[in-house]
């Protein structure tokens, strides 16, 4: 996703089914983020970039293929992103 702004806050759902995510931005270092929950809830934060310099920016998520002990499968789903532009 590329946005022209100062931060981005990644919104997931979360579930039994999810995975673990990998969340990078301008092809830096990827952070992963477990996407696992024991029930499904929506528009849940689960990741906040650094302050970025003001300008366009791309915003990576990769589903790693990898998962919590405790979910029985792999989904990664982006409910949404909210960018700051100051």
């Amino acid at each position: 996703m590329t946005f022209s702004g100062t931060q981005i806050a990644y919104y997931a759902v979360t579930d039994s089914k999810h995975g673990i995510a990998a969340v990078s931005i301008d092809g830096g270092p990827e952070t992963l983020v477990d996407l696992y929950s024991p029930s499904r809830i929506g528009d849940v934060l689960v990741w906040t970039s650094p302050v970025l310099p003001a300008g366009v920016h791309t915003l990576k998520i990769r589903v790693t293929g990898t998962k919590n002990p405790a979910s029985s499968d792999y989904y990664a789903i982006i409910d949404r992103a909210e960018i700051s532009t100051s």
